[in-house]
């Protein structure tokens, strides 16, 4: 019986690790616990990434109780915008549900992080619309022309398209060896392996313990969440060694070289026959709600009003600093249902606006509360 038991053990482990040493096994894995038995499901998605590193009980809002105060605007929008989207999780988390774009005639998206280029033809016939959605952690890490440029090759006609991609599983298949070096040393294997091995909701109450006991007796949490009184932060947006902190200095000299790199990068989407390019910076959290923390470097202030810039920017930063609802999770690095209809009701005037530009029998508005 307990050679049983021990290769049930060893069997379960073997399967946790083979699982962990994949991405994509991993998020469908994940797929299915979220989606199963409360018992086996994750914390981290339901009550906040931040929470789910730090798990303190004091910080424990569950995401879908929240209340949502802004409602979506409609406009009559004619399906001929294929729309082509670069982006991070901050929109990632939100391509699921169909309606939030369904007035696209298409939409293509690829990771900002994904190496391997959207290959397209545009149709013509269509208002082809390229869209950059990027936080404000990551933008001074990506904002260099370079990568930038190699995000969309966009193709002449089909036949060259359709061998392209013919390249490139071929590409993939002759890289077979690699892809199985990469598998048994990912580097978020160790990351993946504790989720999926602790990261459990009825692991959750010794977890909270141990973590209310190291904050109120030693004053101490995960190094990578910050404690505010109100909300959590991640300590990588208020580390002012990292570029990635709203609080790092922000020379003038990078600024100007920045918006020379989002210059060049507008122009050589427009000359591929892009009708138009869109670039938003969603702030870090810290960067709205406690700016004062220290100094703010004012990084998208500084890109966004900047006189010499020519790439359209879905500006956030003084409609969130004036909102009169909470944009951010409490306890999680993103923004909340308000923060991200913000930006889709701004994003759909930004559309509605270019398509009354170019038509002759502009589309009707529906209205703002229909």
């Amino acid at each position: 019986m307990k050679r049983i038991i021990a290769y049930i053990v060893l069997f379960i482990a073997l399967a946790l690790y083979a699982v962990s040493c994949s991405n994509l096994l991993s998020e469908k894995y994940t797929d299915f616990r979220y989606n199963g038995n409360i018992l086996f499901s994750y914390d981290k998605q339901r009550y906040g990434d931040l929470f789910g590193i730090s798990f303190l009980p004091g910080y424990k809002y569950e995401s879908t109780k929240e209340p949502s105060y802004v409602s979506k605007q409609k406009y009559n929008i004619p399906k001929i915008v294929d729309l082509y989207m670069i982006n991070d999780s901050y929109l990632g988390f939100h391509l699921a549900l169909d309606s939030n774009f369904s007035d696209m005639s298409k939409l293509v998206h690829k990771d900002l992080f994904d190496t391997v280029a959207i290959k397209t033809v545009l149709d013509t016939n269509k208002v082809n619309i390229l869209l950059f959605e990027v936080s404000e952690r990551y933008f001074r890490y990506i904002s260099d022309s370079i990568t930038l440029m190699k995000q969309v090759a966009v193709l002449k006609d089909r036949g060259l398209l359709q061998k392209k991609i013919q390249e490139t599983i071929q590409e993939k298949q002759a890289g077979i060896f690699s892809d199985i070096v990469s598998y048994i040393f990912n580097p978020q294997t160790n990351q993946n392996l504790e989720f999926n091995t602790f990261d459990y909701h009825f692991i959750t109450p010794i977890r909270e313990l141990k973590a209310q006991l190291n904050y109120k007796l030693f004053n101490r949490t995960s190094k990578e969440v910050v404690v505010s009184d109100h909300n959590l932060y991640f300590a990588e947006t208020i580390d002012t060694t990292l570029k990635s902190s709203s609080f790092n200095p922000l020379p003038d000299e990078e600024v100007m070289q920045t918006i020379a790199y989002l210059n060049a990068s507008y122009k050589y989407y427009k000359r591929l026959g892009f009708d138009e390019v869109y670039f938003t910076i969603v702030p870090n959290p810290v960067s709205i709600l406690c700016p004062e923390r220290s100094k703010y470097n004012n990084l998208i202030p500084k890109i966004t009003h900047n006189p010499d810039l020519k790439m359209p920017m879905i500006d956030l930063f003084d409609i969130f600093m004036k909102s009169p609802t909470p944009v951010y999770y409490r306890s999680d690095t993103h923004w909340n249902e308000d923060g991200f209809t913000i930006w889709l009701n701004e994003f759909h005037k930004r559309v509605y606006n270019l398509i009354l530009q170019r038509s002759k029998n502009p589309c009707k508005v529906v209205g703002p509360n229909t």
